[in-house]
């Protein structure tokens, strides 16, 4: 009996408000409504994405044209263009009409466009235009034949571009490849030419090549080698030809054998020179550094 009436009395609690909701003063609903408008304003919002259009769409453009170049270059509408934009206005004018199922909305909307259209129709003549307006910018017919003929050259350009496309996309590909295929040449030549030096780098100096050294051919005929008879031999037919000259040759032949007595003296200076050398690089290799060594050696 006691759960009963409690129940009862909630029941009675929720009807007293019910009632104070409905018999509220309109300005103080008036003011509950712009309230909750107000914290739907500071609700965080939601960007909804919206569906891509399957169909090719009209965007709007606007353009700013000055009143000077629309009195100067506008020109009013031609009697045709008149009669195409009557024409379109009858069909609007039928459409909304027959929309309507109420007979008596049918009969209003009729006055109503009725007055609209006359109006329309007054500022006709006195309308100024662009002077490429043309009669088929108000014929449906003729704005649809061409529209098909724009798309007939759209689609296969649009299948153009997309051909394009894939063709850039493989030769992307092919690109990548072959920037890969480069910079690992690059590190191949890299990685040979630290090797040669690292391998250059303890040969003898007797066996070292000069720098400006240049692979050519290096036989007798290349070097132009001319081979010489022997000394003794020439000598003698000099003097059996020539005994006046015996006294020239004589000097002559002291001096030469004067000359090697010297080269005899400092025969052995140039192999001492190159064995120094070598040890001396030997040294440098063992104690001095990679970037000291090229340093030194370039020197």
């Amino acid at each position: 009996m006691m759960r009963t009436k409690t129940n009862w009395e909630e029941t009675r609690r929720g009807q007293h408000k019910r009632n104070l909701v409905s018999h509220q003063d309109p300005k103080t609903k008036t003011r509950e409504k712009r309230k909750r408008v107000e914290d739907d304003d500071h609700a965080p919002v939601v960007l909804v994405e919206r569906p891509a259009k399957k169909f090719k769409q009209l965007t709007t453009r606007t353009r700013y044209i000055s009143q000077d170049t629309m009195a100067e270059k506008w020109r009013p509408l031609p009697q045709a263009v008149q009669h195409q934009i009557r024409e379109i206005f009858r069909a609007a004018k039928r459409q909304i009409i027959l929309g309507k199922r109420d007979d008596r909305r049918r009969a209003e909307a009729e006055v109503v466009l009725a007055s609209v259209v006359k109006r329309l129709d007054k500022m006709l003549p006195k309308m100024a235009v662009p002077q490429k307006t043309l009669e088929m910018h108000f014929n449906l017919d003729k704005l649809i034949e061409r529209n098909v003929a724009l798309d007939s050259q759209l689609t296969p350009a649009m299948h153009s571009v997309e051909l394009l496309k894939s063709q850039i996309k493989e030769q992307e590909q092919l690109l990548n490849i072959d920037r890969q295929c480069l910079k690992r040449l690059k590190d191949d030549a890299r990685e040979e030419e630290l090797r040669q030096r690292s391998t250059t780098r303890g040969v003898h100096p007797a066996i070292k090549l000069p720098v400006d050294f240049e692979k050519g051919d290096d036989d007798p005929e290349s070097i132009s080698l001319v081979l010489s008879t022997p000394f003794a031999d020439q000598v003698l037919e000099d003097e059996i030809s020539y005994p006046e000259l015996q006294s020239l040759l004589g000097q002559l032949r002291n001096h030469l054998e004067s000359m090697q007595a010297n080269m005899a003296q400092v025969d052995g200076i140039g192999d001492a020179l190159i064995s120094a050398h070598a040890s001396l690089d030997g040294l440098l290799h063992t104690h001095a550094s990679a970037a000291q060594y090229d340093q030194l050696t370039k020197v």
